[in-house]
């Protein structure tokens, strides 16, 4: 089992260790819920505040915290914490609850800040940030970082070595300005960048035209694929439930809800909800469907798969389920959402995915729901349906 108990070695006086879990808790998880990007960050962060003591305390702002190591170890300076990732706030709001103490975190989606406009006098002296993989998510954060930043406010951003990108540094210089880096330490490092170029708006959301689509989609920057549709889905829109008579639909990881609204178009009697883990991707979603379908109602969930949902309340899942999160490869994702879908299904209901040829959904699905049905394959993909 991993440990669970972080320890912050730099203050002094000494304080007892955190108590950080994951979210979702998952059997054989070797993980612990912080790395050493997280230690260097909040080593850092509590050097600063101590050269700060004589003036109050700094205004500290997060931007895309894992697990809550950083949240939760600076609570007391009641920091703003910023993520796209319903997961990662989960994980912040469970351990703030199982670390109390003073002060009062403020927990923030990318798109509720009032991120873009110029505030007077810019509200944050420390901005502590966990670089995003997706590099178009880190130029938008970057550019409404810049209006909510002064020329003396500190910027530190931590990442493993193995994750580190020259597009990272290069972002920071074009729209913040000069970055260093600290020595690596424990396979992590440090990079600091010095407020000096102008406040720039985020070129995100952007719109994009999509094959066998009438209308453009708007696709804001936190979004897999967001160029262009992706091999798999472009696969699954050919093999899409029609003519159903009724019922409620869910497009579960919706991304920006294209299998959704073609579902919808083919299945005009229905009732859609979609749901995902990125708030940008909820948004996205959203705005394409009231594109589409001006003036007819669905339901929008930011969440963790489809998680703590009633049962039986849906009679078909669509999917095209990820195999990754953010740096972290494997199925365990894909394996909630199937577990999920069974959970919420009425009984006779259906789950439709696709999915690679070589991750064995074939046999997941057999094991959750005992029936699996190929119904169409190509060289990369399969796609599979089972009946609860």
């Amino acid at each position: 089992m991993p440990s669970t108990l972080f320890r912050l070695p730099f203050l002094n006086p000494p304080q007892p260790a955190l108590h950080l879990e994951r979210y979702p808790a998952r059997k054989r998880d070797s993980l612990q819920a912080w790395d050493a990007a997280d230690e260097l960050l909040l080593e850092e962060a509590y050097r600063l505040i101590r050269s700060w003591s004589a003036a109050p305390s700094p205004r500290i702002l997060i931007l895309q915290d894992t697990f809550g190591a950083l949240t939760v170890g600076l609570r007391e300076y009641s920091p703003t914490s910023v993520s796209d990732s319903f997961v990662s706030q989960e994980a912040i709001r469970r351990n703030l609850q199982a670390n109390p103490g003073s002060g009062g975190p403020q927990l923030l989606r990318p798109l509720e800040a009032d991120w873009g406009r110029s505030t007077t006098p810019p509200p944050f002296d420390l901005v502590l940030i966990r670089i995003p993989k997706n590099q178009s998510y880190f130029e938008d954060l970057l550019h409404r970082l810049s209006f909510w930043i002064h020329s003396e406010t500190k910027i530190v951003c931590g990442i493993m070595v193995k994750h580190q990108a020259k597009s990272s540094f290069e972002l920071l210089q074009k729209i913040i300005g000069p970055t260093h880096t600290s020595l690596a330490s424990k396979k992590a490092r440090l990079i600091f960048a010095r407020p000096s170029q102008p406040a720039t708006p985020t070129p995100h959301p952007k719109t994009i035209r999509l094959e066998g689509f009438p209308k453009d989609f708007l696709h804001h920057a936190h979004l897999f694929s967001r160029e262009r549709l992706d091999i798999g889905t472009r696969f699954f829109l050919d093999h899409l439930p029609q003519d159903l008579p009724q019922g409620r639909i869910l497009d579960l990881g919706c991304a920006n809800g294209i299998i959704g609204i073609r579902t919808q178009e083919l299945n005009p009697k229905t009732e859609l909800i979609f749901s995902d883990d990125s708030s940008h991707a909820v948004a996205s979603a959203q705005e394409n469907y009231s594109t589409y379908f001006p003036g007819k109602k669905a339901q929008f969930l930011w969440l963790n798969c489809f998680e703590g949902q009633p049962a039986g309340s849906v009679d078909w899942v669509l999917c095209n389920p990820p195999f990754h999160q953010e740096n972290r490869v494997g199925d365990d994702i894909a394996r909630q959402m199937f577990r999920d879908a069974h959970a919420s299904l009425r009984a006779g209901g259906k789950l439709r995915i696709v999915g690679n040829r070589h991750l064995g959904y074939l046999s997941i699905l057999n094991r959750i729901f005992g029936n699996a049905t190929l119904l169409a394959q190509n060289s990369k993909f399969m796609i599979l349906e089972s009946t609860r």
